[in-house]
């Protein structure tokens, strides 16, 4: 009898604690849903800002192709305010962190698990791909552009001058011309590269909400 009392108990909490993981891994589940759902919003509206990123960039490459005479200096003059606004992927990894951290991750099956770390390695090789982005246009376009355009120009229009413009908005040097045709179509492979990872980012969250979708009926 007492090693029936001792057995039955040993049931009970056995079950008891199963139950309070099936719990708690739903709460998990709902609230890693919600935070997937935000990064979807968010990667959604990043790969539209870099498709128009995409169109720029061939806008500018059409006006570098040009003869220097045919150029559109407004165009070339403001690429860098253009070059110098970047989107970022700030994913909302609240829950997953606490996933980790709490070592909750044993709650959810193989292919859940696998989903998620998926998700945060392609997350991570995002953001070192933007980081490699980022200086190549602060090291070298945004040097050369500095070069070939008019800064007072620039700085009356930044204070909200209204001037005439007696020097070129930009100097027709062919060296440093043809050096910034180069930088911009490497930027161009690297805006391809990142728009890339968006989208793969994108169809790996969407890829764990629908395991989890499936697991918990959500």
């Amino acid at each position: 009898m007492l090693f029936l009392a001792v057995f039955a108990g040993f049931l009970a909490e056995n079950w008891r604690e199963h139950y309070n993981e099936h719990r708690r891994s739903q709460q998990l589940a709902v609230s890693l849903k919600n935070d997937l759902k935000e990064d979807t919003a968010v990667l959604v509206s990043l790969s539209y800002v870099r498709n128009n990123r995409t169109d720029f960039l061939d806008k500018l490459l059409n006006e570098l192709d040009k003869p220097l005479a045919l150029q559109n200096d407004t165009i070339l003059v403001f690429a860098e305010n253009e070059l110098l606004r970047r989107s970022y992927f700030v994913p909302n990894a609240g829950t997953y962190d606490q996933i980790k951290q709490a070592g909750f991750l044993r709650y959810f099956n193989k292919d859940i698990g696998k989903a998620l770390v998926s998700y945060e390695s392609h997350r991570n090789l995002s953001s070192i791909q933007l980081d490699i982005e980022n200086k190549f246009v602060l090291e070298n376009i945004v040097v050369l552009l500095s070069k070939l355009a008019n800064q007072k120009f620039l700085r009356h229009c930044q204070m909200g001058d209204t001037i005439h413009v007696n020097e070129p908005l930009i100097k027709k040097d062919p060296a440093l011309l043809s050096e910034l045709y180069g930088n911009i179509r490497f930027l161009q492979s690297r805006n391809r590269i990142y728009l890339n990872s968006v989208e793969e980012l994108f169809r790996l969250a969407q890829e764990v909400i629908n395991r989890l979708n499936e697991k918990y009926n959500l």
